[in-house]
């Protein structure tokens, strides 16, 4: 561990070494660990889109991967928000076909504005993902704003006509 408390499988997640992960998971590499800010495994390879190494991480950890990947790190942030935060739309994919058993991902109190905040920064195929896996459009923030005023107000043209096109 180093002054960040980042192990070798936390900075392979980083870099995306699928062969590197694989060896060290093979050499009983703990999973678990989370460096000082509670950055998991899942947390590193979501914000950096690292598919890979994220389905490899998730078939490792067998039934657990499901608490795993909707754990929080020290800004309360998931493994999906990072995800959607760096507009890799496939990640997001992955992470929402995890959700936990008779849940419903938009109703995550601590996720329920990812479409806002993708309609925001103009990540299409992310806001696609988000209302094919039940997010609302309707949905308003504190300021009553829908996701199509977040687009809009950031001059995301392609989100907006989207938008429009589900109204």
């Amino acid at each position: 561990m180093d002054e960040n408390e980042s192990t070798p499988l936390l900075k392979a997640c980083v870099c995306g070494s699928y062969n590197l992960v694989r060896l060290l998971l093979s050499s009983g590499a703990d999973c678990n660990i989370a460096d000082k800010w509670h950055n998991s495994v899942y947390h590193m390879a979501a914000r950096h889109g690292r598919n890979d190494v994220l389905q490899l991480l998730i078939d490792h950890a067998g039934k657990n991967a499901v608490e795993l990947l909707w754990t929080m790190n020290s800004e309360g942030k998931t493994p999906l928000e990072l995800a959607v935060n760096g507009n890799h739309a496939s990640t997001v994919n992955i992470i929402l076909s995890m959700k936990p058993p008779g849940s419903d991902s938009a109703m995550f109190q601590m996720d329920k504005w990812l479409l806002h905040k993708a309609a925001e920064r103009g990540f299409l195929e992310v806001v696609k993902i988000l209302i094919q896996n039940g997010y609302n459009v309707r949905l308003r923030d504190d300021d009553k704003k829908l996701p199509l005023h977040a687009a809009a107000m950031s001059k995301r043209l392609d989100v907006v006509r989207y938008l429009l096109e589900l109204a």
